[in-house]
């Protein structure tokens, strides 16, 4: 099989948030996804059921919201394609929950698993870049939010769009949006998660490590 090269680069936000949470390393996964059309590793993960329940989870909230009186968008209305500086990449996303009411505007996704440190890092980049997408937000403050179906709703104050963030945010966009690959870290942990295959990455670790047996040392 072979990976065919984007014209220009392409990355989605998701794409971002664990490099820069932290929960994952390698950011040449992320930085080949941004770069190249390849076909994926089939997934057991169960799609079907997680688009229902994802679904269901938007619009009892989106509801809950319209009741409280905001103006609500959801899913697709609010895809954005932001341009970056250089004119050629796109950042793109898709916030789940858009509502406003007044000059108050709430940026949240629904969640159906359990709370990541990504999670809030999403959010965070949605709010960076909400007001330059959507025109008609501009100069409105952009709270944030987290709505889980089994844990307690997370809020992110506007606050927290802060310069840290944007530096984190802007370290990362350019080492995955870059002409030169990134650093590969492969491990068990985070290839499992990963539908690159070993056509493209022959690093792949598709096999747990096993613990090493040692008869003779003192360490422990």
């Amino acid at each position: 099989m072979t990976a065919i090269e984007r014209d220009t680069p392409f990355v989605w936000v998701t794409w971002l948030t664990k490099l820069m949470s932290g929960e994952d390393n390698c950011r040449w996964s992320s930085w080949f996804k941004a770069h190249h059309k390849y076909d994926k590793l089939p997934s057991d993960f169960d799609l079907t059921q997680w688009t229902a329940e994802h679904s269901q989870l938007v619009h009892r909230r989106a509801n809950e919201l319209e009741s409280e009186g905001c103006g609500v968008r959801i899913e697709d209305e609010n895809q954005f394609y932001l341009t970056g500086r250089d004119g050629i990449t796109t950042l793109s996303g898709k916030p789940d929950i858009v509502a406003v009411r007044g000059d108050y505007v709430l940026v949240e996704d629904c969640k159906t698993g359990k709370p990541r440190n990504s999670d809030q890092m999403q959010v965070l980049i949605y709010m960076l870049v909400l007001t330059l997408v959507k025109p008609e937000l501009a100069g409105k403050t952009i709270h944030g939010s987290l709505f889980y179906k089994d844990y307690p709703q997370i809020e992110i104050e506007p606050d927290a769009v802060n310069s840290d963030f944007i530096g984190v945010f802007q370290e990362v966009m350019e080492a995955v949006k870059g002409g030169d690959p990134c650093r590969k870290v492969p491990s068990y942990r985070e290839c499992q998660f990963c539908d690159i295959g070993t056509d493209y990455c022959a690093e792949r670790v598709d096999e747990e490590p096993l613990a090493v047996a040692a008869t003779e040392h003192d360490l422990f």
